[in-house]
């Protein structure tokens, strides 16, 4: 069997190119040996019958946070708290039952001392969090009980089965065969104690046939440094209501860190011959290359497992957009780039400086144009009218804003004093302070205060005052007459 035990080892290697699986480090014993690496202890024990399945967690001492994903986009996230279970039934209380179909959960603790209170971890080390994860199914608004199928041991074989030779069966068993050289088959292979005497294998050069298929690679190596871990490629739970799929397992840690579910699309996942990986494409043009009909997308999930608060991101795009989206945070879209957005609408330098439409940011926020639109907008669009500080310009020391025109080379700069009497100036071309106000409201100018149009306005009114006078005049005039009309009346009435 050493050239079908091969032959199953390179297409594994074929199929699985892009996963590498390494051995957890290990120190060696005294003797040279390395010690066999415990399996982690389950998170939960889980229990199901037709109407309820529920997780009691092992550790009573920490919180833990179940994820259950279904048919039909069903998605459910859990924190069960300390002590407590959790349950899941098959019919919600509004008397709505489940969906039909494979359900996948995952199960893990919660430190109960967040590792982030260390600060801004960096490069600090953190330990695996040990995570949970099965399956079960709901069938007919019911979950399916988990019978696990019937199973044998080496050595054993189906009482029925023909044998291997291909003679017709006597109702006995037949004993192992150990072929001590080389096995040379120049057919097919069928393996399983359902093989039938008269196997039509098709294209099949090698066939696995019972309820229970896997290929086991158990390593033997017991000194020095050799790798010892065993693998095993696993079709299909054996429980009543498990999942179709096909794993590659970690028999020695008992993980299981690939797995295809059946009814997985073509192309969920293909490399190509430059190395290339295509997830839902067969034609990858980069080494990554995503491809789906509704905004295709990559989720950055930080589950809280490690201790660190939980935060989920996507980055996704369509025709839309491009953007990241905050999912813990009501996702919100904080950063969004539209299609058809020009080259260098935003671009950070090797030095931090920061260009909007150039590539050659020459200060630390550098915004270019050329179509002749360009300008900086501030814009506070609260409804309640109140003075507001829109622009606020902080420097160690005196600060300015300068103001330029390119074509002729001339510039004006305006802000405080650089002797930091709290002066405010404004200067030309860099030149002494054409205009100073002080902190006392006194101005003081090094030209004359002109106003072109004074002379006219001081001709208007000297005619205003002019003909003022002459109102005047004419209004004492008469004034002057009545009284001498009135003196008169007066001096005839006494006589």
């Amino acid at each position: 069997m050493k050239k079908a035990v091969a032959l199953f080892v390179v297409l594994a290697t074929l199929l699985f190119s892009t996963m590498i699986f390494a051995a957890p480090s290990v120190s060696n014993d005294t003797d040279g040996s390395q010690p066999e690496p415990q399996p982690a202890a389950p998170v939960a024990a889980m229990k199901v019958n037709t109407a309820v399945v529920s997780w009691t967690p092992n550790s009573a001492s920490t919180s833990h946070v179940l994820t259950i994903a279904g048919p039909d986009g069903l998605y459910l996230r859990q924190t069960i708290e300390r002590g407590a279970e959790m349950n899941l039934g098959a019919v919600d209380a509004q008397g709505k039952a489940l969906p039909d179909g494979s359900y996948t959960y995952e199960m893990y603790a919660v430190p109960s001392q967040s590792a982030s209170a260390e600060g801004e971890r960096g490069t600090t080390a953190v330990s695996s969090a040990v995570t949970q994860s099965g399956s079960f199914m709901v069938k007919d608004g019911q979950f399916v009980t988990a019978v696990s199928e019937d199973t044998k041991t080496d050595g054993d074989a189906n009482a029925n089965a023909t044998p291997s030779n291909g003679l017709a069966g006597s109702g006995n068993a037949i004993a192992a065969q150990t072929i001590a050289t080389d096995l040379i088959v120049q057919g097919s292979n069928c393996v399983g104690v359902d093989c039938a005497s008269s196997e039509n294998f098709g294209f099949d050069t090698i066939r696995l046939k019972e309820n229970n298929l896997r290929i086991k690679f158990q390593d033997t190596s017991s000194s020095g440094s050799f790798p010892t871990m065993d693998w095993q490629l696993t079709a299909n739970d054996s429980s009543n209501g498990g999942l179709n799929k096909f794993s590659i397992e970690s028999i020695d840690n008992s993980r299981v860190p690939f797995t295809i579910v059946g009814g997985a699309p073509s192309n969920s996942l293909y490399v190509n011959a430059s190395g290339n990986v295509g997830i839902g494409t067969n034609a990858p043009l980069v080494e990554t290359h995503i491809a789906n009909g509704d905004s295709p997308a990559i989720r950055l999930e930080q589950n809280a497992s490690s201790g660190f608060q939980a935060q989920t991101w996507d980055i996704a795009g369509n025709e839309t957009n491009f953007f990241v989206r905050d999912v813990t945070n009501g996702s919100k879209l904080p950063f969004k780039i539209r299609p058809g957005a020009p080259t260098n609408s935003l671009y950070i330098d090797s030095d931090g400086d920061v260009g909007f439409g150039t590539q050659s940011p020459g200060a630390s926020m550098h915004v270019f144009g050329n179509d002749g639109t360009t300008k900086v907008l501030v814009q506070e669009s609260n409804s309640s009218a109140q003075f507001r500080t829109l622009v606020h310009v902080i420097n160690n020391g005196p600060a300015a804003i300068q103001i330029e025109d390119s074509d002729s080379g001339d510039y004006w700069t305006m802000g405080l004093d650089a002797d930091e009497n709290g002066d405010f100036e404004i200067n030309y071309n860099g030149g002494t302070a054409e205009f100073i106000l002080d902190q006392g409201g006194n101005l003081t100018l090094s030209g004359a205060l002109t106003q072109p149009d004074l002379p006219n306005r001081i001709q208007e009114q000297n005619r205003i005052i002019s003909e003022q006078q002459e109102q005047i005049d004419a209004l004492e005039a008469r004034l002057a007459e009545l009284e001498a009309a009135l003196a008169e009346i007066v001096a005839n009435s006494e006589d």
